[in-house]
């Protein structure tokens, strides 16, 4: 027998609790449950509690049977709404501290374990809606919030994914261009290198022609030294040399003519000196004599 942490409840207290969520049962299918009936009850219950029915399940099979590419759909899609149920219902019996619920509750149901049944399910339920109602509310609304963005983010992805197979389409209608710039693009990096040796060369080329030139511009430097000192050395020579040679014959046919005549006063001088010293002597002579 079913064992619970709720009372047990009497059938009048069942029947108005369930009647109370729009749930009509009687005395009859309680005392005499049948599988449809206890599977439509419990379900009533999980639906009050979680949301969780047949009917939300149904595009959520669907979906799961697509997705296995199974031959007859129609076949599978009961039994696994049903097993999808009964689990859930076993997790609701478990909350409600039923440990011992199984299939055999459903499909071959007891009256006194159905009345322990719908006992703990229906002040389970009261409980929750007593206690737990603004948590759950909450956690529906922050559920219902991510849902939203969860299919949010979907639609991006559909959008991402839609755009990515548009650029992979491009990447191979581009893919010829690119091969062919890239080898445009190898071969104009060759030549780039090529010019960069030849620029390094020129260079090389043009700092060897700056230190020839400038050796160059020192030995002009010394030789213009040079060419000033021979321009004075030769300023000085010509201010020596006579430029007329007409004037030259002139001059030194003046000099001549001066020499010669300085020459005969020079004879006429040494004449006369010679008398004079013929005359000293004599006086010298005529000197000692007197004395």
């Amino acid at each position: 027998m079913a064992k619970g942490i709720f009372p047990r409840m009497l059938i009048p207290d069942i029947i108005n609790a369930l009647a109370g969520w729009g749930i009509s049962v009687s005395q009859e299918q309680l005392k005499s449950p049948t599988a449809d009936f206890v599977e439509n009850v419990y379900s009533a219950c999980l639906e009050q509690l979680t949301g969780i029915s047949h009917e939300s399940l149904r595009e959520p099979v669907q979906n799961a049977l697509n997705a296995s590419q199974v031959e007859d759909k129609d076949l599978y899609a009961s039994a696994l709404s049903s097993n999808i149920i009964l689990y859930h219902l076993t997790r609701f019996a478990k909350a409600a501290r039923v440990e011992d619920f199984n299939s055999r509750d459903l499909y071959n149901p007891e009256r006194e374990r159905t009345i322990v049944l719908l006992s703990a399910f229906i002040n389970f339920v009261k409980f929750t809606e007593q206690f737990c109602d603004p948590f759950l509310k909450d956690l529906r609304e922050r559920s219902d919030t991510l849902i939203a963005q969860r299919d949010n983010v979907q639609d991006q992805l559909n959008e991402i994914q839609r755009k990515l197979d548009e650029l992979k389409g491009r990447i191979v209608q581009d893919k010829p261009i690119c091969e062919q710039l890239n080898a445009e693009n190898t071969s104009i990096t060759n030549t780039m290198f090529m010019t960069k040796d030849a620029q390094s060369k020129a260079v090389r080329d043009v700092e060897q022609y700056k230190t020839e030139r400038n050796t160059l511009m020192k030995r002009k430097e010394a030789l213009n030294g040079e060419v000033k000192s021979l321009e004075e050395a030769i300023t000085r020579t010509r201010a020596r040399i006579v430029q007329s040679p007409e004037r030259i014959k002139k001059t030194i046919a003046i000099m001549s003519t001066t020499a010669r005549e300085d020459k005969k006063t020079v004879l006429m001088h040494e004449t006369n000196a010679r008398d004079l010293q013929t005359k000293i002597s004599a006086l010298h002579n005529i000197e000692k004599v007197v004395s």
